[in-house]
């Protein structure tokens, strides 16, 4: 049984039904189609077919018991040669509940064969997260009111032994029905994720001190017998008062606010910077009777740090007009403080076509209730909070690479006319002025996409995982506002604010594509609901409507609405045989739904009817992006790498800015005559719509990075990639000089140690050697078959070792034109470090922590030598902090840092102290290597990033 993501196990009743398809022949009369249901524990059953107008029909439903959660229910459709005209096509309905709750799901599973044999389809029993979350409240197992055998003997017919099956079909593994296990004792010291609308019990020892706060607590025990629990009427939220924060509540547990629980005030929306502000204090809850939590974890979380500052927020939406002139004015606002619980309270500027002066003001913070409910996160789910104040050895500088060879719409305008991005588990802010960058660093891994608010001040991010993080931002101080983790099993693909910034909506990557409404007001989620079969890809709300969204993907499109709390969605009409993959979506301002698709068109739908009305084709292959303006233009970028900009009310062309963005186009952004655009190839670019020129402000590689070296003399690095290309950066200026296209994939670059001479090696084994100053080949050999690993120059520059993919050492003279002179054999595949002796006589190698030394005269291990020979550096050493490590680099100061296979920088003083850990790669880092002691340089692999750190002190 498949159980990885089980907390609890429950069990519950499965109700199969199963329908026959169309293309079945019928023509002979003597075809006898049966199905045979297979239980996980090993019980069959068999139900004839009913014939009614030559449409086969199961005229039985089965009822199963005991079936647990991802408990595998095989089912075969068996058929005879009879059917010889078409494949056997059906649908298998699988409806399952619980008998204590209304708590049901439907799914429709395609069948497909072969036209002869037996038919087989594993189905895992699979509930969507809302109803998950259901169901892992309650900490016993449900029991059953009677008996499934009693129910099967009645309504099916036992199957006989089963005929021998085919060895290419698989069978069904036997597995036992789990017995219902005892009450789980709950400890004070734990939690466990309270959700939406469930009310969690208490045990009897609870013995927690009362203090003040207990009279606004509901006392709850926990009975001898679970007894059915009653939802929250949806509706609740919305009676008797506008404002949800207003509202007085039920006494329920409600979710933990993260960190910083308020926006930063937004005082300024024009182009020059506003002050920065501190962020607010960390919710400090007191210890009142709350119910104890199931443990979930042995680990401590860790104590968040403390920071001082307590402003409500106001996120204003960005006026709408072409023309407009902006005053920020701000009114005494009085903060109350109820249990060291801040509210935010977001507003909506007013909107009209005409200049006119908008005029944003904070008023009284309405607080919120203390019994909201909680947002608990596992530990490996909580957001990084970096201390300002810590004193560190290094700070991240610079960050070179964009996450542009997957998503889309994940690259923005701020509102002070700086541009946000996304690269590796880091947000990005640049300054186009002075081309610095800021850094948003708590997301714990691969950040997926982002979306910004109407204001431009503020961002949400998504990221990579089962149960992913999202995070709300700010961009002038990087500091995190709102923290939450959504079940999206396979991370956040999409991420978008509403109109009136107080809404989120989420696709996600898992199986079911789930849609997910977050409420920005109290933390938490209003609702979410099971998305198309296909994989969803973009979605966006309407302008003039909070309420009204759009969402589409692959062969669908649905218009939504989540007004009172319920997520609604109706699918646009299409042709049976359209096979439109829809790339991207946006929502006019006169109402239009614009849509972009694989064949390069735009589609214009009219919401109310669903229907397409317009469609032209924009772009040679696929358009990618789509991107709306308060100026009267939207902005479509497509693979042709090409941008075109139309008029909103007719949808007539404007411009055309040819293909100078190199390469094709994955995100796009307009503002004041410009377009930022991100490419595929990890680029960000910004075009001149009146000029048509265009200017690279972040370059990158656009495949994964392998190779890293660091200039001996001067403040440069040459990096290369599988794209083919190995290029140099100037680390002081933050510039990229030059690349050199190269005939393969690069795996190791390394520069000769007095700076003049660049090797590369590649995959295929070639290495080539070049002029450090202008890329100037000067030599090249192919003699090793297995391809190069790494590689090293010996301290006078006399001697190149290269390591191969078999784990052989090859020892080439530079003195003589780069000629073989031996072969050491059998030392490794896997190194992370390796050393010269000062005399260039002897190399020490780090192979999984086995350190060894060789000869290069002999080729042979030499032994005893340790304190008779003096080493360059101190790379290979014997130490268990370092077993895990990746890459090793040591530098003057014989401080030492590895890069690990989770991403994480680990930073030395000495072996024997604890680390510095930094964070920013999301993936296996490949190489770290300091730059004469001012700067450390990493790679990652997977992340496609070149990260520059500064070495402070």
């Amino acid at each position: 049984m498949n159980t990885s993501k089980q907390r609890t196990n429950y069990k519950y009743w499965v109700f199969v039904k199963t329908v026959c398809g169309k293309d079945i022949d019928l023509k002979k009369k003597e075809c006898d189609p049966y199905c045979v249901l297979k239980m996980g524990n090993g019980q069959q059953y068999r139900t004839k077919v009913v014939m009614d107008s030559h449409q086969p029909k199961f005229d039985q439903v089965f009822r199963f018991g005991a079936i647990t959660l991802k408990e595998k229910l095989l089912i075969q459709v068996n058929h005879f040669e009879n059917f010889t005209r078409d494949p056997c096509i059906g649908k298998v309905q699988v409806d399952f509940s619980s008998l204590e709750q209304n708590v049901t799901h439907t799914k429709w599973y395609p069948l497909e064969g072969i036209s002869k044999g037996e038919i087989q389809l594993q189905l895992y029993v699979h509930l969507t997260p809302k109803q998950r979350r259901s169901l892992v409240t309650h900490p016993i197992l449900l029991q059953p009111k009677f008996q499934p055998q009693q129910f099967l003997q009645i309504k099916t017919q036992t199957l006989q032994q089963p005929k021998p099956q085919p060895k290419t079909q698989t069978q069904p593994q036997k597995q036992t029905l789990i017995k219902p296990q005892p009450k789980q004792e709950i400890s004070q010291n734990t939690e466990i994720k309270k959700v939406e609308n469930k009310i969690p019990l208490k045990t009897q020892t609870q013995t927690q001190t009362q203090t003040q706060t207990q009279t606004q607590t509901q006392k709850i025990t926990e009975p001898k017998q679970i007894t059915t629990i009653q939802k929250r009427p949806e509706t609740q939220q919305n009676s008797q008062n506008k404002n949800p924060l207003t509202q007085k509540k039920s006494p329920v547990i409600q979710r933990q606010k993260p960190i910083y629980n308020s926006y930063t005030q937004l005082n300024n929306v024009k182009k020059s910077p506003i002050s920065t502000r501190t962020p607010p204090k960390p919710i400090q809850r007191s210890q009142s009777q709350q119910p104890k939590p199931i443990p979930r974890t042995q680990i401590n979380r860790p104590i968040k740090p403390k920071v001082n500052s307590s402003i409500s927020p106001i996120l204003t939406k960005r006026s709408l007009q072409t023309t407009t002139t902006t005053t920020t004015t701000t009114t005494n606002s009085s903060i109350q403080k109820t249990n060291n619980t801040i509210s935010p309270k977001l507003t909506k500027n007013t909107t009209t076509s005409k200049p006119i002066t908008t005029t944003t003001s904070t008023q009284n913070s309405n607080l919120r209730s203390t019994n909201q409910k909680k947002t608990i996160f596992p530990k490996h789910l909580q957001p990084r909070i970096i201390d300002p104040n810590l004193q560190t050895k290094m700070e991240l500088e610079y960050v070179y690479g964009y996450r542009g060879w997957e998503g889309r719409n994940n690259l923005h305008y701020t509102y002070n006319g700086n541009i946000v991005y996304i690269a590796a588990s880091i947000g990005v802010v640049l300054n186009l002025q002075t081309n610095t960058q800021k850094f948003f660093l708590c997301h714990t891994d691969t950040i997926l996409c982002m979306g910004i608010h109407p204001s431009g001040r503020f961002v949400v991010t998504g990221q990579d995982g089962d149960e992913p993080l999202i995070c709300v931002w700010d961009v002038e101080t990087c500091k995190l506002i709102d923290s939450l983790n959504v079940e999206h099993d396979g991370g956040v693909v999409y991420a978008t604010f509403s109109i009136d910034g107080k809404k989120i909506i989420t696709i996600g990557g898992d199986d079911d594509h789930t849609i997910t409404l977050i409420s920005l007001e109290d933390n938490r989620i209003i609702d979410d609901i099971q998305g198309n079969e296909n994989k969803s890809l973009c979605v966006d709300f309407d302008p003039n409507d909070p309420n009204r969204f759009v969402i589409c993907g692959i062969r669908h499109i649905y218009f939504g609405n989540c007004q009172n709390g319920k997520l609604t969605l109706k699918e646009g009409e299409l042709n049976k045989k359209s096979n439109d993959m829809f790339l991207s979506v946006m929502i006019n301002y006169n109402g239009d739904v614009v849509t972009s698709n694989s064949k390069g068109e735009i589609l214009i739908w009219d919401y109310s009817e669903m229907k397409i009305k317009k469609r032209f084709r924009a772009h040679v292959g696929p358009c990618v992006s789509l991107h709306n303006t308060q100026e009267g233009v939207f902005v479509s970028g497509g693979k042709d790498g090409k941008i075109k900009l139309f008029k909103s009310d007719d949808y007539t062309l404007i411009v055309t800015i040819s293909s100078i963005v190199g390469g094709p186009i994955r995100a796009v952004d307009y503002k004041d005559g410009f377009v930022i655009v991100g490419t595929n190839k990890n680029e960000i670019w910004r075009a001149n719509v009146r000029t048509n020129e265009a200017e690279c402000l972040i370059f990158c590689h656009g495949e994964q990075i392998h190779g890293l070296a660091c200039d001996p003399k001067k403040k440069l690095i040459v990096t290369g990639s599988d794209d083919r290309t190995i290029r140099s950066w100037d680390v002081l200026k933050r510039k990229f000089l030059r690349k050199k296209p190269v005939n393969g994939q690069p795996r190791s670059v390394v520069f000769s140690n007095n700076g003049a001479f660049i090797a590369v090696g590649l995959r295929d084994g070639e290495f080539i050697i070049f002029r450090a100053s202008d890329f100037t080949q000067i030599a090249n050999k192919k003699e090793i078959t297995t391809g190069v690993e790494t590689m090293s120059f010996s301290p006078d520059s006399h001697y190149l070792i290269i390591l191969d993919g078999s784990g052989e050492l090859h020892v080439y003279d530079s003195f003589l034109g780069f000629k073989k002179s031996k072969i050491i054999n059998n030392v490794g595949t896997d190194v992370s470090a390796m050393d010269w002796s000062d005399s260039n006589k002897y190399v020490r190698i780090c192979n999984l922590g086995v350190v060894s030394t060789y000869s290069i005269e002999t080729g042979q291990v030499e032994t005893g030598l340790e304190g008779k020979i003096n080493w360059v550096t101190q790379k290979c050493v014997y130490a268990k902090s370092v077993k895990d490590a990746t890459t090793i680099d040591i530098n003057q100061s014989n401080h030492f840092i590895i890069g690990q296979n989770s991403g994480n920088i680990k930073y030395f003083n000495t072996l024997q102290s604890e680390p510095e850990i930094y964070y920013g790669h999301s993936k296996k880092i490949i190489k770290v290597s300091f730059l004469q002691n001012s700067h450390l340089v990493s790679i990652g692999g997977e992340d496609k990033c070149i990260l520059q750190w500064k070495l402070l002190n």
